[in-house]
């Protein structure tokens, strides 16, 4: 019975998936209304991947946006001449794979 349980469960996520697509940081995951936008998913994966080699410290690699990882973010924003927002984009991971800023 338990195992039944457990694959009608990963049958459900797998449905929910195939229609809407795995999480991507280009589009914000939907929050409460009074909650706050996270971003998550291959893009934010990256960046923390880039980041942590360079030494920013985005804290665990994990594809989720959490408080290190925007501080991190902003702090090489800073650092390269972008806008400083701490949030992930395309930009940033352009340019935390050249280390140079590549866009503005």
């Amino acid at each position: 019975m338990v195992e039944a349980a457990a694959l009608l469960a990963v049958a459900l996520v797998a449905v929910a998936l195939a229609l809407t697509g795995p999480p991507d940081a280009s589009r914000p995951a939907p929050a409460a209304e009074s909650g706050p936008v996270v971003y998550m998913g291959p893009l934010v994966l990256d960046i923390q991947k880039h980041l942590a080699v360079a030494g920013w410290d985005p804290g665990p690699v994990d594809g989720i946006l959490g408080p290190r990882t925007g501080r991190a973010i902003a702090a090489f924003q800073a650092a390269v001449g972008l806008p400083a927002d701490g949030l992930p984009s395309p930009c940033v991971l352009a340019a935390a794979r050249r280390q140079r800023p590549v866009c503005r």
